[in-house]
């Protein structure tokens, strides 16, 4: 889940009273609904702001939609590293600035 400003975000829980064939608003990638399109809105702008990071990696300055592509590659990476490496590689990181 990528971070917002360097700090966890929650997604909104969906709607309880629900209508199946009521008219909602959905974000594509975060599969969010709202009834109200303000504020649907409101949160799509909000995730095509450039200052969200990538919690795997913690490259900073992407969407939201970026950071999620970016978590899925790094995650994908990971298990190419090899075991011998994963030590040192861990220290680097959780010593390096960003």
């Amino acid at each position: 889940m990528p971070l917002l400003k360097k700090k966890p975000f929650t997604l909104l829980e969906p709607p309880k009273d629900l209508e199946p064939n009521e008219l909602v608003y959905q974000v594509r990638f975060t599969k969010e609904m709202f009834r109200d399109y303000e504020v649907y809105l409101n949160r799509i702008n909000l995730y095509r702001q450039r200052f969200w990071t990538c919690k795997v990696s913690g490259k900073g300055n992407l969407t939201y939609e970026e950071a999620l592509v970016s978590e899925k590659h790094a995650a994908e990476k990971v298990p190419e590293i090899p075991k011998e490496l994963m030590t040192p590689a861990l220290r680097t990181i959780q010593f390096s600035k960003n």
